[in-house]
């Protein structure tokens, strides 16, 4: 009542019981009644059955109207917010069918639930049926109704709309959701960017006049403290890269130069590179680079990143004395690359996540020194825009191996052989005497290399 008198531009008031769902009402957001169990219209010519009917939906607690007029229903639904009606077939005032009837109701309300009752004869129970499949309607009954029938009928059409209605609240929240997300990761991506941006330049100053002042300083203590400066400097430089790199591969635009690409070459400039840090912690460096490797297409830069980002994590969590083993094994038409070690291992529980970005092992991190838990990610990222497949194998305490696969280009391939074929088995393990099958963890190849 409230509603149609605001709607009418009219005085409306309300029952104290109402008084919380005040604003909802008058500001028209209120889709139930909160008082009873749904609002009915009920329309039909036989005025003695739409008392009965309206009595007995009453008793149940609905909110009923009623009408023997077309127009008058119309008018109710255009002005008022009904759940659901209830129409006799035909209307005699003005005359109009009740498929008619519904479909106008619908132009109104498109979340109205709309029952017919239509003439106990065939062929009016037949229309029944064909106008409940035209129209949607959620129920065609047989007149006379039984009132059982109809509350039945009443309850799981207004069940359906509440569904629908939230079902249509969840769509809308999950599509803003999306969009807060959405936003909120464009910002990530252009923070990243411009963070990387705007520390890489100072950088690049502080690594040189650091470099400049090593070859002039001549004191002991401030030696000390340059090559201080420039260790921590060239730390920082990594962690901007991978930021840079994280950047590029959230906004699809990792670059990746695919040329003709020694791998043995690679190998032994990343050996040369991290031969230091594995010699500072007394750890064995071990390269097996079989002779004879076919040439492959790749990005040395970046297969060099991946090969040192799984040295320099094996070298990093295997304890001093360990060894670290870089293993190059050429198959028919892939090559797999493995970096194994007989550091501390990572458990099953957290071995599903070990490429997820930011996830660092628990373990891993009493251990870390400096980094984002990207690396993995980024290689992950790399591999796959070579058309190739990354895994990796462990067991807690007793080591890991993470390897990698990239494909042999049809040319260097042996042609009884060039067939593709799935993905490799895990290199060997180190021996870690005992017999328990390790979990493994891999990220399939792309359909298609790029």
């Amino acid at each position: 009542v409230a509603e149609r008198a605001l709607a009418r531009a009219r005085p409306a008031f309300l029952p104290r019981d109402l008084a919380e769902h005040t604003i909802e009402i008058f500001t028209g957001r209120q889709k139930a009644d909160p008082m009873g169990l749904g609002r009915v219209l009920l329309v039909d010519n036989f005025l003695p059955n739409v008392k009965d009917m309206t009595r007995a939906l009453l008793a149940e607690g609905y909110e009923v109207a009623a009408s023997m007029r077309a127009d008058d229903a119309l008018d109710y639904v255009q002005n008022d917010r009904y759940h659901l009606a209830v129409i006799g077939s035909p209307i005699a005032t003005p005359p109009v069918t009740a498929a008619e009837l519904a479909k106008k109701m619908r132009t109104f309300d498109p979340d109205l639930r709309i029952i017919l009752m239509v003439d106990h004869y065939l062929s009016g129970g037949l229309q029944g049926v064909s106008q409940a499949v035209e129209v949607g309607l959620d129920d065609s009954l047989l007149k006379p109704v039984d009132p059982q029938r109809l509350r039945f009928s009443i309850s799981r059409a207004l069940e359906r709309r509440r569904l629908q209605l939230e079902n249509a609240r969840l769509v809308e929240e999950l599509k803003s959701s999306n969009e807060e997300l959405e936003q909120l990761s464009g910002f990530q991506q252009k923070f990243f960017a411009t963070v990387a941006h705007d520390v890489k330049n100072p950088l690049t100053a502080i690594r040189g006049y650091a470099e400049l002042l090593s070859w002039k300083v001549k004191d002991a203590e401030l030696t000390k403290c340059v090559t201080h400066i420039m260790s921590s400097s060239k730390t920082l430089e990594g962690l901007i890269s991978d930021l840079v790199d994280y950047a590029a591969i959230e906004s699809g635009k990792l670059r990746v130069n695919l040329e003709e690409m020694d791998l043995a070459v690679v190998v032994g400039e990343v050996q040369s590179r991290i031969q230091v840090a594995a010699d500072k912690r007394s750890i064995k460096l071990h390269v097996q680079l079989p002779e004879g490797l076919p040439k492959l297409q790749g990005d040395p830069l970046r297969v060099g990143q991946v090969i040192q980002n799984l040295s320099t994590n094996a070298i990093q969590y295997t304890p001093e004395g360990g060894n670290v083993t870089v293993k190059i094994q050429p198959g028919p038409t892939m090559i797999t690359i493995s970096v194994r070690d007989t550091g501390i291992g990572i458990s099953k529980e957290d071995l599903p996540r070990i490429f997820d970005r930011f996830f660092q092992a628990e373990n891993a991190q009493k251990m870390r020194r400096a980094g984002f838990g990207l690396g993995l990610k980024i290689s992950q990222e790399i591999v796959k825009a070579h058309g190739g497949a990354m895994g990796v194998d462990s067991e807690l305490g007793k080591g890991s191996v993470f390897y990698f696969t990239l494909p042999i280009p049809q040319s260097q391939a042996a042609p009884a052989q060039q067939q593709s074929q799935p993905l490799p088995a895990a290199p060997s393990m180190p021996s870690m005497q005992t017999q328990t099958p390790m979990p493994r963890q891999i990220t399939p190849p792309p359909q298609k290399m790029p």
